[in-house]
């Protein structure tokens, strides 16, 4: 379920948001981190989180939210 209502909405709206999504959960949650990594705005980054929790209704920022995505992410690449 998670991969399919978390996962799947991200995947098909395009890869940008998937990408920050991943690399800012690598990077610590860090948002200069994600920035520098991808090599964007820090403002850019803050906006395409703004957009993954429009889409998927839980903020990449609130650690609550961000291990259900961190477990949406990890299903969706495992399920394919």
């Amino acid at each position: 379920r998670l991969a399919r209502d978390l996962y799947a909405p991200l995947a098909d709206y395009g890869g940008d948001l998937l990408l920050t999504l991943e690399t800012f959960l690598a990077q610590g949650a860090s948002i200069e981190a994600t920035a520098r990594a991808l090599f964007i705005h820090a403002n850019t980054v803050r906006y395409r989180l703004g957009r993954i929790t429009d889409l998927t209704g839980y903020s990449p920022t609130e650690p609550r939210d961000q291990y259900i995505l961190r477990l949406a992410v990890t299903l969706g690449h495992l399920l394919g």
